[in-house]
């Protein structure tokens, strides 16, 4: 053990007092197993959080049969709105029978036969339905179900997903909030476009660890459209001078001509 100087002796003091570094160590050792308690109990907190947690997860249904019906609570069921060309007309048309008789309200935005189309105006005609709120939830089916969903996804506010089976499907609704289904007249049997509508028309979006990554993707599209009706706003100024300029040319021109005396 450490000594005191002599003149703390001098002044009173005991020479076998602790020194202040011996002293420091015994304060920073007590305060440092007083932060380790701290930290065991609140490890144990969570441990047993975790354990209930478990314990309750442990009593749900498998992520399969977690499909929420949208009407579940209410008896209004969501509107429909379905468009296809002529590739999925045949699909389409099985998937608006199911629709009408499960006593959905359907809207058909066409085409009405297998005569050929063009698939940009139906996907278009689709998601504006969906955008402007005429409709709740979209169909739009195509031969391979790309270009339409593509024709969809340029309306503002259109989450269009296009799905090959029933898990597709279901991850549309669970994961991305899709609001419009897209399918391929050339690549599902009707059974099959049947069984993936009802699955997406039944199956409710998680939310959670999907918000913040479907807000992000929504302001990234927002972006992109303020960038391009800003492109088309300079587009149109810079047309309006040329034009001016144009005018003003002419103008000149006819001012110094022969002709003008």
């Amino acid at each position: 053990m450490l000594r005191c100087a002599p003149w703390i002796a001098n002044v009173g003091l005991s020479s076998d007092c602790i020194s202040l570094e011996e002293a420091w160590l015994r304060r920073q050792y007590i305060t440092r197993c007083n932060h380790a308690g701290k930290l065991h109990r609140i490890f144990i907190k969570v441990a047993q959080l975790i354990a209930r947690t478990a314990d309750c997860d442990s009593h749900l249904p498998p992520i399969e049969s977690r499909a929420l019906p949208l009407m579940g609570e209410s008896l209004a069921k969501p509107r429909i709105v379905i468009g296809s060309d002529h590739a999925g007309f045949a699909v389409k048309e099985t998937i608006r029978k199911y629709l009408e008789e499960s006593g959905y309200a359907v809207d058909d935005q066409g085409t009405s036969s297998e005569e050929s189309v063009d698939y940009p105006d139906y996907g278009k005609a689709v998601g504006e339905r969906v955008a402007s709120k005429q409709a709740d939830l979209g169909i739009a089916v195509c031969g391979s179900g790309i270009g339409i969903s593509i024709a969809a996804n340029k309306v503002p506010g259109i989450r269009a997903a296009l799905a090959h089976d029933v898990m597709t499907a279901r991850l549309a609704r669970e994961h991305n909030d899709a609001n419009v289904l897209t399918l391929g007249g050339r690549i599902v049997t009707p059974d099959a476009a049947v069984e993936m509508v009802q699955t997406f028309l039944t199956t409710a979006y998680l939310g959670g660890r999907h918000q913040p990554r479907l807000a992000r993707r929504v302001r990234t599209t927002d972006s992109c459209w303020a960038g391009q009706f800003a492109g088309q706003r300079h587009r149109c100024k810079v047309r309006y001078d040329v034009c001016r300029l144009r005018a003003v040319s002419f103008r000149a021109m006819c001012a110094c001509s022969p002709l003008s005396i």
